[in-house]
């Protein structure tokens, strides 16, 4: 099922952060898993939110709700999405996260 989005697939943290640090394109939603070989998905979105403080993120995890992301993040209005999960599902919250927050390029023009 296509919804439109241009994605850019990792599959690491560490891959994710150093792409995010070199992209031509502005990158508007970080979907990560929370545990990731090399960098965990918070250590990545940190690092990434360092460089754009914007950013929005997904968290997607087979653990409860509250393991692994820092308290921090959480406030930062991450989202989370518990495994196993739809398309659907994944689609809608995508949505969600993307029309509350102003994507960065389209307010930059």
């Amino acid at each position: 099922m296509k919804l439109g989005y241009r994605v850019i697939v990792t599959c690491d943290g560490k891959q994710a952060f150093d792409l995010f640090k070199t992209s031509s394109r502005p990158i508007d939603l970080l979907v990560t898993d929370v545990v990731m070989p090399s960098l965990s998905g918070s250590e990545a979105f940190l690092q990434m939110s360092a460089l754009r403080p914007n950013l929005t993120v997904i968290f997607m995890t087979g653990y409860t709700p509250e393991a692994k992301i820092p308290a921090s993040i959480v406030e930062k209005g991450a989202a989370m999405l518990q495994k196993p999960y739809t398309l659907l599902a994944l689609s809608q919250l995508v949505r969600t996260v993307l029309d509350r927050t102003p994507v960065l390029h389209e307010v930059m023009k």
